[in-house]
C-alpha cells in the first residue's frame, strides 16, 4: 500500500508514521512529502523465530505422541503441501510491530500491529527533530507451531507484548506472506476490563469491576505479557485440543490481582478462556514469615514434557514445569494421567526482599 504522505488528522499520520512516512517533520527539514530515514525500532526482549517447512517429526508407533498425531492426521500432506512457503524470521519491535523478514534477503514482508497497540503508537513520536520516543511494544518473543483444526493443519503464532503490556494476539501464517488474524486479548486492571478481538477485529468488552466476568473471556490476572507461550495437544473429555499455556506474566511487584496464575487457552477457539489455575503467593497468614515483600507472579516460560521427547512420558498432554517469582518449582498436570489441571510444589527458594531469591 503506497505511503500517502502529507498532513492530515492526528491520527492519520500517527499511522503514516507508523508505515515509515514522516508525517510529523521528524527531521525538522519542512518536508512531510519524504519518508523516514530509519524506520525499524529496537527489538529488544523479542527473540526471532524461524517460519519455513513444517519442521515437526510423524511417527507411526508412539500412539500417545504427537508425532504418531501428525502421522494419523496426515502431516506429511502438510508438510508436502507447504516444501515451497517463502521462509520469514518473526520478531517483535518496540515500534508496537510483530515484523516477518524474508530469510535471504532481509526484506520486510509484513508487519502485524496487535490492536491492544493502538493507543500506544502516538507515544513514539517526538518533538525532537531525528528522535523518537522509546516505548515497549511488541516485546514478547513469538512462538510458532504446526496444529491441526477445522479439518485441516494450520502454521500458528502467538505471541505476548512483554513490557509492552498486559496482552497477546495469535495469528495464522500457513501462508507466510499474507497472515491471518486470529484473536488478541488484553487485560486492563485498573479500569478492570478484559478486551477482546476475534478474527475480524471486531473488539468486545468484558467489564469485572462487580467481582464476575464471563468465563470464555477470564484475563483477569493476566499481567505484563513476559511469560513465552507454549502451544500444545492435550486431552479434554477424553478428546484431544489444542491449547496455549504460558504464565500470568509480570506485576513488577506491585500488585497481588494479576499476575500469579497460569492460563490455559482454546487454540481452536478463538484463544478462549479454559482454565486459570492459582498459583500461591507465600505472603499469607500461615507463612512464616507472614510477608516477604515479594508479590508473586509467574513471569517465566512454561516447560512442557510431551510424549515424543521422552519414553519417560507415558501420557496424552504434558506435564508442565515452572518457576515463580518468589523461587517456588512448581509440577502442573495437564496429562490424562492422575488428576488434570493437579499442582505440586517441588521447591521453595523462600525469595524475600533481602535475599532475591527472584525468578523472572
Amino acid at each position: 500500500i503506497p505511503l500517502l504522505h502529507g498532513s492530515g488528522t492526528e491520527p492519520y499520520n500517527i499511522v503514516e508514521f507508523t508505515r515509515g512516512a514522516d508525517a510529523f517533520d521528524y527531521d525538522n527539514n519542512g518536508n512531510i512529502t519524504e519518508d523516514r530515514s530509519w524506520k525499524l525500532a529496537d527489538i529488544f526482549h523479542s527473540e526471532p523465530a524461524l517460519v519455513s517447512t513444517p519442521p515437526d517429526s510423524i511417527s507411526a508407533t508412539q500412539s500417545k505422541s504427537d508425532a504418531y498425531y501428525r502421522h494419523i492426521k496426515n502431516y506429511q500432506g502438510f508438510k508436502t503441501a507447504q516444501t515451497n512457503r517463502v521462509p520469514i524470521i518473526l520478531a517483535g519491535s518496540n515500534a508496537g510491530m510483530l515484523h516477518a523478514f524474508h530469510v535471504e534477503t532481509g526484506v520486510e514482508k509484513w508487519s502485524f500491529i496487535p490492536p491492544s497497540m493502538l493507543s500506544k503508537l502516538r507515544n513514539v513520536v517526538s518533538s525532537n527533530a531525528n528522535q523518537t520516543n522509546a516505548i515497549y511494544g511488541v516485546d514478547g518473543s513469538p512462538l510458532v507451531k504446526d496444529i491441526y483444526y477445522d479439518g485441516g493443519w494450520k502454521t500458528i503464532a502467538m505471541f505476548g507484548l512483554g513490557k509492552g503490556g498486559n496482552a497477546y494476539s495469535a495469528l495464522d501464517i500457513t501462508d507466510t506472506e499474507n497472515p491471518l488474524h486470529l484473536f488478541s486479548f488484553m487485560n486492563d486492571p485498573v479500569r478492570q476490563k478484559a478486551y477482546y478481538w476475534n478474527a475480524d477485529g471486531f473488539k468486545t468488552e468484558h467489564d469485572y469491576s462487580g467481582g464476575s466476568i464471563d468465563s470464555n473471556y477470564d484475563y483477569r490476572k493476566l499481567g505484563e505479557a513476559w511469560s513465552t507461550p507454549r502451544i500444545i495437544r492435550m486431552k479434554i473429555d477424553g478428546n484431544d485440543k489444542w491449547v496455549g499455556i504460558f504464565g500470568a506474566g509480570f506485576n513488577n511487584n506491585v500488585t497481588s490481582a494479576v499476575g500469579s496464575a497460569v492460563f490455559v487457552i482454546d487454540m481452536e477457539d478463538g484463544g478462549k478462556t479454559i482454565n486459570v489455575i492459582d498459583v500461591t503467593d507465600n505472603n499469607d497468614p500461615d507463612s512464616s514469615p507472614t510477608t516477604n515483600f515479594v508479590i508473586n507472579s509467574v513471569p517465566s516460560a512454561l516447560v512442557p514434557i510431551v510424549a515424543e521427547k521422552t519414553t519417560l512420558a507415558n501420557y496424552n498432554g504434558a506435564m508442565v514445569y515452572f518457576a515463580d517469582y518468589e523461587g517456588k518449582l512448581w509440577k502442573l498436570n495437564l496429562t490424562d494421567e492422575g488428576t488434570l489441571y493437579e499442582m505440586q510444589s517441588l521447591f521453595d527458594a523462600k525469595a524475600t526482599k533481602e535475599n532475591e531469591r527472584k525468578v523472572m
